[in-house]
């Protein structure tokens, strides 16, 4: 017995779908702006200091709610 033997014809096709995508690592072509200010947005968002800028970002707004919601716990706490 395979290892696909509890599948069904249907789920096979799909799993065997998903390891040719997998397999064939498909390239994205991304396509430079021709106007001046798309092609500066373009140039911003693809910089690998604007990934960190927006991935620092995320992280301390994360920090900043988690103080924010242990503030309201402890005033909820106090109020009882």
């Amino acid at each position: 017995m395979g290892k696909n033997f509890l599948l069904t014809e249907e789920q096979k096709k799909m799993v065997e779908g998903k390891l040719l995508i997998l397999r064939e690592k498909p390239r994205i072509a991304l396509v430079r702006p021709e106007n001046k200010f798309s092609l500066w947005c373009y140039s911003v968002a693809v910089h690998r200091n604007f990934e960190i800028l927006v991935l620092v970002a995320i992280l301390a707004n994360t920090v900043l709610m988690a103080f924010h919601q242990v503030g309201e716990a402890e005033e909820e706490h106090s109020n009882d």
